[in-house]
């Protein structure tokens, strides 16, 4: 047992000694090998102790910090304790930090624009490796296909009402677009906020601190329909955090700084097992409301022409439209034919084309 003013002394990464009250620690893993001490008083309670560890040690009482890398300073990198330590600064829930971070992942692994958490340790010193891992990477800057992230610990979503409802906040789950071009939350889900909730706000498309919103959580841009805000779940499903895209309407960005997609939208699959011509759609990435194009080309040796009417069949999974797409007599080779449908809301989005389209010389 330790006395309530009991000191803890430690080597930092360094090779400083530094001193900090023990009651105010969370636990310390203790490694084989290392050096330990400890002086009890009369009563047996322990009022000082050594221990040989490298790095810091962390205080119970701080809490989890989330932020966005703002700058990279790995190129001024420190040799601390005979390791490598590369500098990064984060703007956070609790203002900007610097830190200091030693690891195989940690030079080109974190990356300006990363949304991160991170316990702050009590002498700015962090490990980021394949056997410790000091900041949990809440989105991943270099897929710029992700349009949600939900692996249970973060959730990107488009938020439906600007208004909370007590300690829940109603987000789009599909998003629709109307056919003036905007976009409209077609179906909603709830969140529930944790009691301690903590809130960031940042500029997403420029990778820097945000206009702090007091609180405050908006819709999202119904010019963009672009996922402006990240929950940060908690181990009961509760949210921990929200992080919020300041900068998601026209010019911005999703709430990762993608912006060739908009929240919830699903890859569009075309399949072609036709023969005669090629098929391409004028979309990748589809959400219900949009409108798809897909052309037929037909294939062949230059000069040549289709010598009758013919039919491409089109097979739909989540969209509407006709069931064929016909190319007329007389079409060039190289010539195009185009249809036009409509996207549902469904889980999965197919065009699957299938024919044969037949050129011949010219009569």
């Amino acid at each position: 047992m330790t006395s309530d003013d009991c000191v803890l002394f430690y080597i930092d990464g360094d090779g400083t000694m530094k001193a900090i009250g023990i009651r105010g620690l969370d636990s310390i893993d203790l490694v084989s090998g290392k050096l330990y001490a400890s002086v009890k008083d009369s009563t047996g309670k322990v009022v000082a102790t050594y221990i040989q560890k490298d790095g810091g040690v962390t205080d119970a009482a701080s809490v989890t910090l989330y932020g966005i890398i703002t700058e990279d300073w790995t190129d001024r990198g420190n040799n601390i304790g005979g390791k490598p330590y590369y500098d990064y600064e984060i703007y956070t829930n609790e203002g900007t930090v610097e830190v200091s971070v030693n690891g195989d992942r940690s030079k080109g692994y974190l990356e300006p624009g990363m949304l991160v958490s991170f316990v702050k340790s009590s002498d700015g010193l962090y490990e980021q490796s394949q056997t410790r891992t000091d900041f949990t990477i809440l989105s991943d800057t270099t897929d710029d296909n992700v349009c949600q992230s939900d692996a249970g610990t973060s959730k990107a979503i488009a938020v439906a009402a600007n208004k909370l409802n007590g300690d829940l906040v109603e987000y789009a789950s599909v998003v629709k677009k109307e056919a003036d071009g905007t976009y409209r939350s077609a179906e909603t889900d709830v969140a529930r906020l944790a009691n301690d909730c903590k809130f960031l706000y940042v500029d997403a498309k420029n990778g820097e601190e945000g206009s702090d919103l007091g609180g405050e959580i908006p819709s999202f841009s119904d010019e963009t329909g672009f996922s402006n805000v990240l929950l940060v779940l908690d181990a009961d499903g509760n949210v921990a955090a929200v992080i919020v895209n300041t900068n998601s309407g026209k010019n911005g960005c999703d709430i990762f700084g993608h912006t060739d997609h908009v929240y919830g939208a699903k890859e569009l699959t075309i399949t072609n097992t036709g023969t005669g011509f090629t098929a391409s759609a004028d979309k990748t990435w589809v959400v219900p409301g949009d409108e798809v194009t897909v052309t037929v080309e037909v294939a062949g040796t230059a000069g040549q022409v289709v010598s009758a009417d013919t039919d491409v069949t089109v097979t739909l999974t989540g969209l509407t439209g006709a069931d064929k797409i016909t190319v007329p007599e007389d079409t060039l080779v190289g010539g195009q034919v185009s249809a036009t449908f409509t996207v549902g809301v469904n889980a999965t989005y197919t065009v699957a084309l299938s024919g044969t389209v037949t050129a011949a010389p010219a009569p």
